[in-house]
């Protein structure tokens, strides 16, 4: 069986391959291939190579889903 798009997102963050992590993560996002935890790394990536801005950016946009999904619930 093949490494999912996480997996090997996961697999070039550790390694220090930053713009290929970057691209999987992207992917497995793109294919809910573990998006919420591909969403996470992908911040820390940004974060971690200076990318502040596009690291807050997804932080601020997972938030924003988490708020929508509990009011959801409530209704």
């Amino acid at each position: 069986m093949s490494d999912s798009l996480f997996e090997k997102g996961v697999t070039c963050h550790r390694s220090g391959d930053t713009e290929t992590a970057i691209s999987f993560y992207n992917q497995a996002i793109e294919e809910n291939d573990q998006s919420d935890t591909a969403s996470y790394n992908l911040a820390l990536l940004f974060a971690q190579s200076g990318r502040g801005e596009e690291a807050k950016t997804l932080l601020h946009s997972m938030i924003v889903m988490i708020l929508v999904c509990l009011v959801c619930q409530k209704f």
